[in-house]
């Protein structure tokens, strides 16, 4: 199961992302190639889109980001990446799995 975690605190975002979806043989899981290409999108938009400081590291079946000191633009694409995995997790509920923790005072992102 491919499992993605948004951790908001009132200074921060985090995304960590991890595991496979197991939903075919690798090269074939359109399930996880799914989440791939979202937290690829997500961080290419953070990068590019954003002024936000950011650290990030990926590496087979690992995805983990962090954005100090989030912006607008870092808060909307964030909400934008939970609705596409809310509605992947729908579709594909024995394969993703995505949590959402936030502090007192954030916005909802799930």
């Amino acid at each position: 199961m491919v499992e993605v975690r948004i951790i908001a605190d009132t200074r921060s975002l985090r995304i960590e992302g991890s595991g496979h979806a197991l939903f075919d043989r690798k090269g074939r899981d359109i399930a996880c190639s799914a989440v791939s290409t979202l937290l690829q999108s997500y961080y290419f938009g953070i990068k590019g889109l954003t002024k936000a400081k950011t650290t990030h590291r990926q590496e087979p079946g690992l995805f983990e980001m962090e954005i100090t000191e989030p912006d607008q633009d870092a808060e909307l694409l964030t909400r934008f990446l939970a609705l596409n995995l809310s509605e992947l997790r729908e579709e594909f509920p024995s394969n993703i799995k995505m949590t959402v923790e936030e502090a007192h005072g954030r916005r909802k992102y799930s």
